[in-house]
């Protein structure tokens, strides 16, 4: 309370550095400034302060923002051998197409794997990086961190996987106010990021706990190490404090946090944890939207416009990328990236092809297809290979236009209304045995999945969606399937084939009988 510096958001980077330049002005001055010294200091240390500053997510505004704009400077023809070899390992330097380094580059690309060894490893590797003199230590250190990011991403991976399947047995279909989850078999440097990903997805609080490893105390008790991310406008910090007697220890601030917990509080942890948050009146829909700064259309996707917003960088907290809607854009084409962890689209406008892509989105999953018209949420960028330099719209949010939503879900009323009241279906869409066949060997493939009943048709061309949809209807009222309808995801289907130990007689359903007896 009593420090008189006038900038209170310097990273502990950001400290450092400075009480080196106090030390330095000390040494060299008597304690008087002097401009050289500070201008040979930034040329030593700021490259670090920056990559630290930045993977803080400190806010890039005042001493921050000129830090990290004198670091950038520096970066682009970096000097510390181990963060050249980073870079190199990385792929921002080096090949056929440098990239141009930004707040970004380090906030997803290096942050990642300097942080990744913190952990699943042993951080000091990262500190020989930064100290080393020798580039062939460089390069195998750098390699190392790569490995372990990747391995990292695995882990990540696989704990996202089993906490949705969690949340989805759990919660279903309802909206919690909190997500609490927590397993032995999830590590405990990993459960951090994988919050983040559910807040981000959900717009809600959610905590994590892991057991891995954990052993009863002398008094058998367990506890678990968790970690809490949260939304704006619910000071996490503040929601545990109300659970405090459940807790052995937490700390944090407003959007993240960390706990221990015995084993026998989660269940109380959770009711009261979502109480506290039910009962402190924060409208959650509010929480997860995003800042648009204006609607744009085709004509404002251009290189002039892209290079126009770079003059605003550094990008980052505090000084957001600029986000922008655009409606009623078609998909002409879709495809998924890294194995289903991000989507590639070219979307089309007044006639106008547009790159588009979204990461950490497997939109095919969620059952975009080609033809579909979309609004998105987007910043315009750069895409540059081999020189060339392309547009491209990063995708933030997408949903679908109001026109699509209309029309399909009048299409989704106008097919169950054909399985309520079969007197209306037509004689040459009342399936054959052998279209049983088919279509249940093509969802043999899919069981525990989500369908895309669209896709369905796709690879049915010669069915018309009628008789696919009866099909559906008869293979669930014979016991063979089970199929859920996702509310939230038009034409999408859970399916779970049932283990069926004598044969079925489909026309005995009662959809097939009532077509058959016309």
């Amino acid at each position: 309370p009593d420090c008189g510096y006038p900038f209170k958001e310097l990273s502990g980077v950001g400290v450092v550095f400075k009480i080196l330049c106090a030390l330095e002005l000390d040494y060299v001055n008597g304690g008087e400034y002097n401009l050289y010294t500070i201008k040979d200091m930034c040329r030593r240390y700021i490259d670090i302060v920056t990559i630290g500053t930045v993977a803080d997510v400190m806010p890039l505004v005042g001493e921050n923002r000129v830090i990290v704009h004198l670091g950038l400077g520096m970066l682009q023809n970096v000097r510390n051998i181990g963060v050249k070899a980073l870079f190199r390992a990385s792929g921002v330097i080096g090949g056929n197409s440098p990239k141009k380094i930004t707040s970004s580059t380090i906030s997803f690309t290096i942050a990642p794997k300097i942080n990744a060894v913190g952990r699943i490893g042993n951080a000091e590797r990262a500190v020989k990086l930064f100290l080393t003199d020798s580039p062939s230590q460089a390069d195998a250190i750098a390699e190392e961190l790569c490995c372990t990011n990747r391995d990292r991403q695995e882990m990540e991976n696989i704990i996202y996987k089993d906490a949705f399947e969690k949340i989805e047995a759990e919660y279903g279909s309802t909206r919690p106010n909190v997500i609490v989850l927590s397993s032995d078999k999830w590590h405990h440097g990993v459960i951090g990021i994988v919050a983040s990903r559910i807040t981000e997805k959900f717009g809600v609080p959610a905590v994590l706990i892991s057991f891995e490893g954990a052993v009863p105390n002398e008094n058998g008790k367990v506890y678990g190490k968790g970690s809490v991310r949260s939304t704006r406008g619910i000071n996490i910090v503040e929601a545990l404090s109300a659970c405090s007697d459940l807790l052995y220890k937490f700390g944090g601030h407003a959007l993240a946090a960390g706990l221990s917990i015995e084993a026998g509080n989660i269940d109380e942890f959770k009711h009261r944890l979502d109480d506290y948050i039910r009962d402190a009146k924060v409208c959650l829909e509010d929480t997860s939207k995003i800042d648009i700064e204006a609607e744009i259309n085709d004509d404002d996707v251009t290189l002039s416009t892209a290079e126009a917003l770079y003059l605003l960088e550094p990008y980052g907290a505090g000084n957001p990328v600029p986000l922008f809607v655009m409606r009623n854009a078609k998909i002409t084409d879709i495809a998924a990236l890294s194995g289903g962890k991000h989507t590639r689209m070219t979307l089309c406008a007044a006639q106008k092809n547009m790159n588009s892509v979204i990461f950490g989105s497997n939109l095919i999953e969620e059952g975009y297809m080609t033809g579909d018209k979309v609004d998105i949420v987007c910043s315009i960028d750069i895409n540059e290979f081999r020189g060339t330099k392309n547009v491209q719209l990063i995708i933030r949010d997408v949903d679908r236009s109001e026109c699509d939503k209309v029309k399909y879900k009048s299409e989704i009323e106008s097919l169950k209304s054909y399985i309520t009241d079969p007197s209306t279906v037509q004689s040459e869409d009342i399936p054959k045995r052998d279209d049983f066949i088919l279509i249940y060997n093509e969802l043999k493939n899919s069981d525990g999945k989500t369908v895309n009943f669209r896709e369905l048709e796709e690879m049915f061309p010669y069915f018309s969606r009628i008789r696919i949809a009866i099909i559906l209807k008869a293979l669930e009222e014979a016991g063979i399937l089970n199929i859920t309808e996702d509310k939230n995801r038009l034409f999408m289907l859970k399916i779970h084939i049932n283990k069926v130990s004598e044969k079925r007689d489909l026309t005995s359903t009662q959809i097939m009988t009532k077509l058959l007896e016309r």
